[in-house]
């Protein structure tokens, strides 16, 4: 037996047994640390399959070529804006930002040191 026969062999005696522990038992989606479905990585939109059932199909379990037809057509919406008299800014840009209310609070506070002449 040569030596590269014997590092191979200890090779796949080591390597097996981590590689079958490695490999998930578990069924069905991955869990969150809070027990939810783990709904983190890449979705594909393409389809009609909805994330969520809608209440109206109840236990019906597919969709009649109308019904198929009538989630595929172009959809449009419209929202009604009124104008407002103060600057609009956009909420998306703070997202997350829990530093806004300091921030916005030193800038009221230099605003109103600026009034008072100082």
């Amino acid at each position: 037996m040569t030596y590269r026969s014997i590092a191979a062999l200890i090779a796949v005696g080591v390597l097996a047994p981590v590689m079958a522990a490695a490999q998930s038992t578990t069924t069905g989606p991955t869990r969150t640390a809070c027990g939810d479905p783990d709904l983190g990585g890449v979705w594909d939109f393409r389809t009609i399959t909805p994330l969520e059932r809608p209440r109206d199909m109840g236990d019906k379990e597919f969709l009649t070529e109308e019904e198929a037809a009538t989630w595929t057509q172009p959809w449009t919406a419209v929202q009604t804006f009124r104008k407002a008299n103060e600057p609009v800014f956009e909420y998306a840009c703070h997202e997350g930002n829990y530093a806004i209310p300091n921030i916005l609070s030193g800038a009221r506070r230099g605003e109103l040191a600026a009034k008072a002449g100082g």
